[in-house]
């Protein structure tokens, strides 16, 4: 029968999203994906790439889209720490209720990320950086490697 049920009264329950042709479509999509043949791919060293092109770190990273940098941080494990948001919650989604503080990310780490991207990027007019990090495994906020 239609229509809402009283308490104590059986209905059937579904646990799946109504099937149109663009759920079958997606479904079909995401499994001809996940069981593809393997495809070899060649690995370069990007660098020993970047030096024999004599490419400066701005025009590697202008060229392929990514560099390799060694910079340290004066951040600590207990910075990393502190900036953990709770695991798993609405305001990771939508950024609703996330405090308004300053953290270590926003005090230290994002002026060292700032600098970088104006070493690679001089024409960028804006860095903006989340002040929140989910610093995931043992020994964190949040110890295992998913949500």
């Amino acid at each position: 029968s239609k229509g809402f049920t009283q308490p104590g009264e059986w209905h059937p329950v579904t646990m799946y999203p109504p099937m149109t042709v663009s759920t079958i479509w997606h479904t079909a999509r995401y499994f001809m994906n996940i069981i593809r043949p393997s495809v070899t791919v060649k690995v370069w060293n990007a660098r020993e790439q970047e030096r024999i092109e004599g490419l400066s770190k701005a025009e590697f990273f202008e060229k392929y889209g990514f560099v390799l940098l060694h910079r340290k941080t004066a951040m600590r494990a207990e910075d990393w720490n502190a900036c953990a948001p709770k695991t798993l919650d609405l305001s990771n989604f939508t950024g609703i209720g996330m405090p308004d503080f300053e953290t270590p990310i926003s005090r230290i780490y994002a002026k060292e990320v700032e600098q970088v991207v104006r070493e690679l990027m001089p024409e960028a007019k804006e860095v903006e950086l989340d002040p929140l990090c989910a610093r995931r495994g043992p020994g964190t906020k949040n110890p295992t490697y998913s949500f």
